[in-house]
This record gives C-alpha cells, structure tokens and sequence, in this order.
C-alpha cells in the first residue's frame, strides 16, 4: 500500500527545514485529519493511519471517506498518480541556527522541536514529495523564517560577516540606545537655548520637551530666534521753566527772597513789564495765568509810566 510522505528534513522553497525528529504527534494522532490544500473550514476529506518516523521522513497510510465526494475524488487521483502532495501545519517550539544544521542555500532557521496540527494533500507541495507549512499560530514567538541575510546588516554595523542574529540585534539595540542619549542631550540644549531667550519657563517646559522630541527641527527654529531688543528709553526734554513746588507760582517762586539772606532769589523779581516782554516772554505768560495781581502791577506801572 502506498504511504503519503508528510515531511522529510530537506531544504524547502522557503529556505528553511524542518527536522522530522522533532516531531510532537501525541494530540494529532487523537484527531488525524487529512484535509484538502489546508482548509479548515471544510470537512475533512479522510485520515491517516500508521503514522512513522524514519529515514528523515515522517510517512502515513491516507484513508480516504469515500462517501464524501470529494474525498471519493482525492482517492481517485491518489491511486492513478494525479494527487501525492502532502503539506503539514505545525507549531515550531524551538528553532536553531547551528551551521552543522544548515543546509546550502539555506536563509532560514531550522526548525528542530515542533507539534503538528494537521495533515492536506495538495497539487504543489512546498517539498518535493512532501511539504512543510507555516505555522498556523501567527502568534508564535519562534521566528520560523530569518526573511533577510544578515550578512549585509552586520557589515553595516561594522561587525564581522559572520555575525548571527543575536549579535546583529545587541548591535542595532545599542545604537539604537546611543542615539537615544544623543537625542536627549540635543533636547536638553535647546530646552536651555530657549530659557536664555526667555521662550521656556517652567510652566511651558514640558510642553517645549515634548515638540523638540517630536519635530526637532521645527522647535529648534522658534526656540533660537534671539531675543527680541527692548526699545531705548528716550530722554525727556528739560523743562524750559523750573517747576514750582505744590502750592507756589511760577512768579512767586522767582520773586521770593532766599531765606536767611534777604536777598531776591532772582534777578527777574525787579524786572518792569518790558523787561518780562523782551528777555522772558513765556515766563511772562505764565505770571499772567498763575499770579494776575503781580501781572497787573507790572502791566499799570508801564502805563502810569508811558502817561
């Protein structure tokens, strides 16, 4: 009787393997489903039966439901050579990038512990003769594929060629904490830039903190701008005519004796009204509206004097 040839331990299309040692059967075999090109929704199509490990290869009995049609159908082409793909669905567990476990050509890890899921029959199988699946559980935490070769990235990081994954990661992590640093420290000056400018306080701070991290750039232009240069104070004129202090006139301020010497305070208390005309004519204005009793007798001693 013919077996279907589930797995073996060769290099797939996807650049990894899986080692058929590593094999967990105890669950699948409570439940050996043989289904059609992986789909889960549908009935399965048979089982299998006598599953084995040996040579590398991991082979079964298929048993077809021939009242199904469809699984009536797969038998058909199974036994007159039109079916014999396999492909499986598993959960890796371990993986490994040993070199005595990588095959030429090989980019991806190799898959050493694993439990399987399912068993399909399929038109292309991703191994000749058999076929390896991903893992149905997109939440595994076991990188199945490398996807990449590390040899460009660890070159790039200044590292040897041989560098494997682990030491290209503790590499990009450290440069990664280095630009951290740096990043922190070109915030930090620019935060100080802009308290000399009097742009951040302490109110505003961590908002200021939290654009530079942002967008750099942008907050480094508005937080250099210089401050801006307060005006000059202008000089008041001088006051043509001393002020008078609170409750004395312009003309009583002048006419007042210096105390203690009986002497005028200035020479402008014995000046006639022509003199005020000619020598201090604003002077004379203000008599006029502080002390009109000494503008008066300046004004009629002129008269009495012209008369």
């Amino acid at each position: 009787m013919k077996r279907l040839i589930l797995t073996t331990e060769g290099l797939n299309r996807s650049k990894f393997r899986v080692l058929s040692s590593g094999a967990r059967l105890e669950r699948y075999q409570k439940n050996p489903v043989l289904l059609l090109g992986h789909d889960w929704f549908s009935l399965p199509i048979g089982r299998l039966d006598d599953i084995q490990i040996a040579g590398g290869e991991i082979t079964a009995i298929p048993v077809f439901d021939e009242e199904d049609e469809l699984g009536a159908a797969c038998k058909r082409k199974w036994e007159n050579g039109f079916l014999f793909g396999a492909s499986i669905a598993f959960d890796p567990i371990t993986t490994s990038s040993d070199p005595e476990l990588i095959l030429p050509g090989q980019s991806g890890e190799t898959v050493t512990e694993w439990e399987l899921l399912e068993v399909s029959v399929v038109s292309i199988p991703n191994n000749m003769g058999a076929a390896i699946g991903l893992s149905a559980n997109a939440q595994s935490p076991i990188p199945l594929l490398k996807r990449m070769d590390y040899k460009e990235i660890a070159l790039a990081l200044g590292l040897s060629e041989n560098a494997d994954a682990a030491t290209c990661l503790s590499a990009v992590n450290a440069l990664k904490a280095h630009n951290q640093t740096l990043s922190a420290a070109r915030v930090d000056g620019l935060i100080q830039t802009g308290r000399t400018n009097g742009l951040v306080t302490d109110a505003n701070e961590s908002a200021w903190r939290s654009i530079s991290a942002q967008n750099f750039d942008s907050a480094a232009v508005l937080l250099s701008a210089a401050p801006a240069t307060p005006p000059a104070p202008s000089t008041p004129p001088a006051p043509s005519v001393p002020a008078a202090p609170a409750g004395q006139t312009i003309v009583g301020m002048l006419s007042a004796g210096n105390p203690g010497t009986g002497k005028p305070a200035d020479e402008r208390s014995a000046w006639t009204f022509d003199e005020w005309s000619k020598k201090a004519p604003k002077e004379l204005s203000a008599m006029r509206r502080e002390d009109p009793t000494r503008y008066e007798q300046l004004a009629k001693a002129k008269f009495e004097a012209v008369a």
